[in-house]
């Protein structure tokens, strides 16, 4: 059974992409600072949508982690509803 997007959720993932587009790279812990308004859940499930959709990836810096944009999304305009 597959889950539907919500709408706040697909924003979510907008807002990240586009902080993404503005900085290129930001840590986990850069990513929550940027949105507090959401509990970690919420930006776990945008990060896991966003890597599913390889429009992200994530690597490891040592006691955190890189969000980056995937090299071949940089090009992609943003996500479809």
């Amino acid at each position: 059974m597959h889950r539907q997007i919500a709408p706040e959720d697909t924003e979510l993932d907008r807002q990240v992409l586009e902080l993404l587009r503005r900085r290129r790279r930001v840590t986990l812990l850069g990513l929550a600072d940027s949105f507090p308004g959401c509990s970690w859940r919420q930006l776990f499930a945008a990060l896991n949508r966003l890597l599913n959709a390889r429009l992200v990836v994530l690597a490891p810096l040592g006691k955190d982690y890189e969000v980056a944009l995937c090299p071949s999304s940089s090009n992609r305009e943003s996500l479809r509803g």
